[in-house]
């Protein structure tokens, strides 16, 4: 899904209960809500069960108009747990229910990358059982 940094943050703030419904974000708080987006993105870059450098790849704003392609699953965690800093940036306290969705949307993140790490097998295995009576899986 594409999203540019206005989007992610003013959802962010109004999940933080920062602005209402009908309010958006002023140029003041999209600038720091775009320096703290791309801090919490840079603290996810550096956790390895994060992402991998490939396929599963942490993105980048690198201001708040362009729109930056964000991961399937990766959406709702990037602005829930925008509105959790942003809240206490903020003075603020978000529902219990972000909380939730930010935790949960890293965890199924973080499974989605370890579930892609995890290595084939290039070779057919057959099982055949030695004269030893041990097995080789890779026995031809």
């Amino acid at each position: 899904m594409n999203r540019t940094g206005t989007q992610v943050i003013t959802r962010a703030l109004r999940l933080a209960r920062v602005l209402g419904a009908d309010q958006s974000a002023s140029s003041v708080q999209l600038s720091d809500g775009l320096l703290s987006l791309q801090a919490m993105l840079d603290e996810w870059r550096a956790d390895s069960q994060l992402h991998d450098g490939t396929t599963w790849v942490i993105p980048t704003f690198a201001d708040v108009a362009t729109p930056v392609a964000l991961p399937d699953g990766l959406t709702d965690s990037v602005e829930c747990s925008m509105a959790v800093r942003l809240a206490s940036e903020n003075g603020t306290e978000v529902p219990a229910w972000v909380h939730v969705a930010a935790a949960r949307g890293l965890r199924r993140w973080r499974a989605k990358v370890a579930a892609s790490q995890v290595p084939e097998l290039n070779q057919e295995v057959a099982y055949v059982v030695g004269a030893s009576g041990n097995y080789n899986i890779y026995a031809s």
